[in-house]
């Protein structure tokens, strides 16, 4: 693969009057700019993550004591979740879990 990518380069140098070295360094910067636009948008979409987790917290941090368990969680896991001893992602499989044990209880 890297002989047949050297001599398409070589041909193609020999064409444009470019030589073999200014074809590796353009290919090298493609690179590196590539990976340079990867790590910007891993870190934008980590941002949105954070961000959208934030505001999850922050719904459930308002509801009332009668609301939270309505979806099957308590004043602990609300406290928990605020001082950052739990995450949504647990609450979220906690309430399933409490909602698969209610329906079973009311067939």
């Amino acid at each position: 693969m890297n002989i047949l990518r050297l001599t398409v380069a070589s041909v193609g140098g020999a064409k444009n009057g470019h030589s073999f070295d200014y074809n590796l360094a353009q290919d090298s910067e493609a690179g590196v700019f590539g990976k340079i636009k990867a790590a910007i948008v891993n870190k934008i979409e980590g941002y949105k993550v954070q961000a959208r987790e934030e505001q999850g917290t922050e719904q459930v941090l308002l509801l009332s004591d009668s609301m939270l368990k309505d979806i099957g969680l308590t004043q602990t896991d609300r406290y928990s979740l605020k001082a950052g001893l739990t995450s949504l992602e647990v609450l979220n499989a906690r309430r399933e879990a409490n909602r698969g044990q209610f329906d079973l209880e009311n067939r």
